[in-house]
């Protein structure tokens, strides 16, 4: 069975039916438009396996309770120093911090993200790589009918509230100017006055009152414009403080999301030096939060070449947050420039008041 190719011409749904049926053992890649990769891992046709990138469950353990940050503190440390390559949650039930049973419904839970994220998707590259087996050593089949449709269930519910919010704006995406430009768009009248409206400033409400229309009508054509591709939801203009989270931890950068979810931020993550440096010239941070131990350099060489970049970036307030508590690392990370200096694992009150403070909150 050849699932090599592009993603565009059969849906996730009907592959991973294709392979149920087929009863294939194996691990099927799937590579999004944005460079993200996706993979699953079948045994006779059941999914085992999931892997979204290293420590693919850390975050949904932690999320789910499953894992204290003490525990989770504990792994990836160890996971840095003597077990280099080990998926997090392996090191947490080899140390017998989580239950295999609580792994279990971790992975049960990111098998349904995982597909439900991948029924939105409209495009990207799949391959089938046969008898290919996952990292983490767990003997379980889940049934693949049962993600479909919690995954289904919550892909509707993601749609639905995306549809639903009142404050979303919407633009002209490339294809729609591009199909209108070229006349190669068919809509009734109403629809039409939907589209014309439609301006990347407007919300469903505006939209409505520019063309004259319903509110109601206002949102279903908004629907059926998007699910054709000719419009997307644009981004508002918030002024909301923008904080960078530095850290090759997956499951760091999603506890310290967790513990700033309620402060109004806009939470953005990088997971090594590059996308630092990419990240602080394209979202133009307000705070940067900044591990010491990166993959391809270290936090104190990377707060100095942030601060020289000089204007703003000498004065934005950066927060060293990292397992290393010498007063020697320390005093390194006040000399590269560094405002504050945060040990691992963190208290979330802690946390959070440090930030406010940085952000003269």
């Amino acid at each position: 069975m050849g699932l090599t190719g592009s993603f565009r011409g059969l849906s996730i749904t009907e592959m991973l039916q294709l392979i149920r049926m087929a009863k294939k053992t194996g691990a099927l890649q799937i590579r999004l438009s944005d460079g993200a990769t996706q993979t699953l891992f079948f045994r006779s046709g059941q999914v085992i396996g999931v892997e979204s990138g290293k420590e693919s469950l850390g975050p949904i353990l932690f999320e789910q309770g499953t894992a204290t940050e003490a525990d989770l503190s504990a792994a990836i440390g160890k996971q840095k120093k003597v077990a280099k390559g080990q998926p997090l949650e392996q090191i947490l039930m080899d140390s017998g911090a989580v239950a295999p049973e609580s792994v279990m419904q971790a992975l049960m839970t990111q098998a349904e993200r995982t597909v439900g994220a991948l029924i939105q998707e409209r495009g990207g590259q799949v391959s089938f790589n046969e008898n290919a087996e996952p990292e983490l050593k767990l003997e379980i089949a889940l049934d693949l009918q049962s993600i479909l449709m919690a995954a289904s269930v919550q892909a509707d519910h993601d749609q639905r509230e995306q549809q639903d919010d009142p404050s979303r704006v919407f633009a002209r995406s490339a294809a729609g100017a591009e199909a209108f430009r070229t006349k190669k768009m068919e809509l009734w009248l109403e629809d039409w006055k939907v589209f014309l409206a439609i301006d990347g400033v407007r919300d469903v409400k505006g939209i409505a009152s520019k063309a004259k229309v319903d509110e109601e009508h206002a949102t279903d054509s908004v629907a059926m414009l998007a699910e054709r591709g000719y419009i997307d939801v644009a981004e508002r203009e918030e002024k909301l403080n923008t904080v960078l989270i530095v850290d090759d931890s997956l499951t760091i950068q999603k506890m310290v999301e967790m513990a700033l979810d309620k402060e109004g931020l806009n939470l953005v993550t990088a997971s090594d030096g590059e996308a630092a440096h990419r990240s602080v010239d394209e979202d133009n941070p307000d705070l940067v939060l900044l591990d010491v131990m990166l993959p391809d350099t270290n936090g104190y060489r990377l707060c100095q070449q942030i601060r020289s970049k000089g204007g703003r970036f000498e004065k934005i307030p950066i927060i060293m947050l990292t397992a290393r508590d010498s007063p020697q690392d320390e005093n390194l990370g006040r000399h590269a420039g560094a405002t504050a200096y945060m040990t691992k694992p963190f208290s979330p009150d802690d946390l959070r008041d440090n930030v406010r403070k940085a952000l003269g909150g």
